[in-house]
């Protein structure tokens, strides 16, 4: 099987190279794909969405297993001030 390389833009902007390869008519991510589900915390059951953005370069969406858009951080939380306190 012959390996080429692709760029995976992770959601914080870093980009991976990962070889890939052919096995049985299917693409499958070798080599620096371990250091990116590292990275990113992938689990199983989540969902992974690759956008195709040209010149073998793929952005990457994260979705944990409750269905949450892991690719950016989450929102800052509202803080209330009640009697000088926040809460």
């Amino acid at each position: 099987t012959e390996f080429d390389k692709i760029q995976l833009e992770a959601p914080n902007g870093r980009s991976y190279p990962v070889k890939i390869g052919w096995e049985f008519g299917d693409i499958v991510l070798r080599s620096g794909w371990h250091d990116f589900v590292e990275a990113h915390h992938i689990e199983q059951n989540y969902s992974i969405r690759f956008v195709y953005r040209g010149n073998s370069s793929f952005e990457v969406h994260i979705s944990g297993s409750s269905g949450h858009d892991n690719s950016s951080p989450p929102p800052p939380r509202d803080r209330h001030v009640l009697n000088g306190e926040v809460s």
